[in-house]
């Protein structure tokens, strides 16, 4: 297949895998792209991903999330979605199923193309690859398109750009780490003009304490400013609970601070000590520490290597 049509992109609607499943999809502009949401319910939710699907969500039964007509290629993230990968590869043979992230055990099986971020351990072959960075839809065009745009435009030139995480994994943003962290904030943005954007996982008690310890800085309460925050600033604090936030940073090209909270995973650990090995990050100080930034970005690589092998199936 030298160039897919119909691209389904199947999540459990988790915005982290969608972003990256977005950020690889968006590769083929001129294709069909579907996004379908699988939604396991009672005994079929557990254990995934060692159970079929239900009969109700077999691709055959009408109402199911995998129904065809089939894809050229399906592009998928979330252990939760094995089960449909490998109904899906049952019934029809034409599908490239492509699986972001470590499906683990019998899931790899599922999937012909396997893309895992380097901190979990996947040895790359013809139909595997990793990378330190995670896929994303953070464009050079679309932060042009974004830069300097309104309300942030009011604030003018050398902007800090600060993005909020929340609770992952063993990280928990309670009042004495939300507090800590907010009050190295603002040592550390002392006298700057700052512009901060939260996630959809940062708890009230982090935004209460940064807009406590910031009070002049601008606050975007929504998210939805979070392109146009990073286009705008000269150099971008980033909480490190989150994979996907910190390869967004970085593939702006500003200078990256990175705040680790406690019990970060010892795999983001890892993946942000290779960051720092590489000069693209560096931990967050006050007052910040002065560098220049190394733009990295592993999305078109990623796609490209997924190009590769629909022309080449047979090397995997």
């Amino acid at each position: 297949m030298a160039h897919p049509r119909r691209i389904w992109i199947l999540t459990d609607g988790k915005i982290g895998d969608l972003v990256q499943c977005r950020g690889v999809a968006r590769h083929w502009s001129d294709a069909e792209i579907v996004e379908r949401v699988v939604v396991p319910k009672e005994f079929w939710a557990w254990p995934i991903p060692l159970l079929p699907v239900a009969p109700s969500e077999r691709p055959d039964h009408p109402g199911s999330p995998i129904a065809p007509p089939f894809p050229d290629l399906l592009i998928a993230s979330g252990r939760r979605t094995v089960p449909y990968l490998r109904a899906v590869k049952a019934v029809n043979g034409e599908t490239t199923i492509v699986f972001l992230k470590d499906p683990r055990g019998f899931g790899r099986r599922a999937a012909d193309f396997i893309w895992a971020p380097v901190h979990d351990g996947l040895v790359e072959k013809a139909n595997v690859i990793a990378t330190h960075t995670s896929p994303h839809g953070i464009t050079a065009e679309r932060l042009a398109e974004a830069k300097g745009a309104a309300p942030i435009d009011a604030l003018g030139d050398n902007i800090t750009g600060v993005v909020l995480g929340g609770d992952s994994g063993a990280v928990k943003w309670d009042d004495a780490q939300s507090v800590a962290f907010a009050k190295l904030l603002a040592k550390a943005c002392a006298n700057q003009t700052v512009a901060i954007t939260p996630s959809r996982r940062t708890p009230q008690v982090l935004r209460d304490a940064v807009t406590t310890a910031l009070p002049h800085a601008y606050f975007d309460a929504d998210g939805s400013q979070y392109v146009t925050l990073l286009a705008s600033s000269g150099q971008i604090i980033v909480t490190g609970d989150s994979h996907n936030m910190v390869s967004e940073a970085l593939a702006t090209g500003a200078p990256v601070h990175v705040y680790r909270p406690q019990n970060l995973q010892p795999k983001l650990n890892g993946f942000l000590d290779a960051m720092e090995e590489v000069g693209a990050v560096k931990g967050l100080a006050a007052p910040l520490v002065q560098f220049s930034g190394v733009r990295i970005d592993a999305t078109q690589e990623i796609a490209a290597a997924i190009s590769h092998h629909l022309t080449q199936p047979g090397e995997g």
